[in-house]
């Protein structure tokens, strides 16, 4: 497997957990990130304790989910070159082969429910400053490549692509970064794409 994963967390460690314990079923413990973003450090324990084996960064503040998914960027590549982020309310369905075209993509997004998809990808109209989750494939053949971006809930990204456009602005904070950011991996060149080889379910928690 060519890829690390990264979680996101900020206390809840019952969420968290529930997460991680999905991830480490379809991965090897040693290709797992897990970034305290702030969490209290009784928290912190509680998860290093049930998963010794998983990389533990801890940040003392909280940085929003921008300054959260830098860290995880910063931190997990290394061995590999492709980065899965996942946020800490979803749990981990499926893991396929690293994808072949180098970009941003996007998993499959289910809403608690396998049977309920929550989206394949995002698409941001700027002209109306519209936000909305593609569904099916038929809306997201039609979605012109301008428009897509990846829900920051989870996605795929190669370390070539951080080199070419850089982190998430941290001046964000929280919301719209995904955008933004995609937005800059498109203007710089690269595809952003659905992968419906990696599928998660999005509980939509803390």
């Amino acid at each position: 497997m060519s890829y690390s994963v990264a979680v996101l967390s900020y206390n809840h460690p019952e969420i968290t957990a529930r997460c991680l314990r999905s991830v480490v079923k379809l991965v090897s413990p040693d290709q797992v990130h897990l970034i305290h973003n702030g969490s209290t450090s009784k928290f912190v324990n509680i998860l290093k304790a049930e998963f010794p084996l998983v990389h533990h960064i801890v940040m003392e503040q909280n940085h929003g989910f921008a300054g959260g998914a830098n860290m995880a960027l910063k931190s997990a590549f290394g061995k590999h070159k492709w980065l899965l982020f996942i946020t800490n309310d979803c749990e981990l369905v499926s893991l396929g082969p690293a994808p072949k075209v180098v970009g941003l993509g996007s998993p499959t997004i289910f809403f608690k429910k396998l049977n309920r998809i929550d989206s394949l990808a995002g698409r941001f109209v700027p002209k109306m400053g519209a936000l909305s989750h593609i569904k099916n494939k038929q809306s997201l053949d039609q979605t012109p490549p301008d428009e897509l971006y990846a829900p920051g809930t989870s996605f795929l990204v190669h370390q070539d692509v951080i080199q070419s456009v850089g982190f998430f602005d941290e001046q964000l904070f929280t919301y719209w970064e995904d955008v933004d950011f995609s937005r800059r991996v498109s203007y710089a060149g690269w595809p952003i794409f659905w992968d419906s080889n990696f599928e998660l379910l999005h509980y939509v928690g803390k």
